[in-house]
């Protein structure tokens, strides 16, 4: 898969540890809670994430299907799943083909339980990444799939189907986790991994973050995709394949070595 360029909003975010935007003071708005906080547990919870567009076809009807078999056996203690993506038209569209398959997720929606983020910006997602266990996508095809990379790059590791850039970076309880479209039991087991051991989150997030920034370092875009003029061009299909993803060269297995980085989860300093 070509290599892309990635925001730098994901890259270097735009907030403090505690989602605020840069340059203004983080204890501020928590002093304005007239109660002390009864504890810390609403901060350290995060949710099973999905960005892009609110289509059938990227799988948002298995995502939600395995979320709802997740909540049958963990309950109330089930990460929250979030949807991003899409204006209100087609997220109304995709939910109204949804509730007769599911005829309980209205009340997840009520309880916020599933929400439905609608389009956010680059700045708006990199925030909702620090609340993040893992990205889950689920296309049943996909040319590359940046938001995968994006994610990889804020230290989120991903579940997705062996498509684009996820079959190219993803290794199994490296960075994140593979598993083939409509697999809706073996998605529901990963990701009760993330519901189970939530500091699962860090160590493979950590992997996942060192995984993108060394296929940076390998990628040329440009050239590879004057390569694939040239070859059409020619008349060839001896396309040179890039090289195997360099996965666990010179690199440190956070979660076999059992390393956590310092307070938030998501960065090590």
């Amino acid at each position: 898969v070509v290599g892309r360029e990635i925001p730098a909003a994901y890259q270097t975010p735009v907030h403090n540890e505690l989602g605020f935007a840069r340059g203004l003071d983080a204890a501020l708005p928590l002093k304005c809670f007239p109660n002390r906080l009864p504890s810390t547990e609403w901060w350290n919870s995060g949710a099973f994430t999905y960005v892009g567009r609110p289509k059938a076809e990227k799988g948002i009807p298995y995502i939600i299907e395995a979320w709802l078999k997740l909540y049958q056996i963990y309950g109330e203690k089930t990460p929250p799943l979030w949807i991003v993506g899409g204006d209100v038209n087609g997220i109304e569209r995709l939910r109204a083909s949804l509730h007769p398959r599911f005829p309980d997720l209205p009340l997840h929606e009520r309880a916020l339980r599933v929400c439905w983020w609608g389009h956010l910006n680059e700045e708006g997602i990199s925030a909702l990444y620090l609340k993040t266990l893992a990205l889950i996508t689920h296309s049943q095809y996909e040319a590359g799939g940046r938001v995968i990379i994006e994610a990889m790059s804020q230290a989120i590791p991903v579940i997705a189907t062996p498509t684009g850039f996820a079959k190219d970076l993803i290794v199994d309880w490296y960075n994140g986790f593979l598993v083939d479209y409509a697999d809706i039991s073996r998605l529901c087991r990963r990701m009760a991994l993330f519901a189970a051991q939530p500091l699962l989150s860090n160590s493979l997030g950590l992997a996942a973050r060192e995984t993108i920034s060394t296929a940076r370092n390998r990628w040329n875009g440009y050239r590879r995709i004057e390569q694939v003029y040239q070859a059409i061009l020619q008349g060839t299909s001896d396309l040179p394949r890039n090289e195997p993803p360099p996965h666990l060269q010179n690199t440190v297995d956070y979660f076999a070595c059992g390393m956590l980085s310092t307070y938030p989860y998501a960065y090590d300093r």
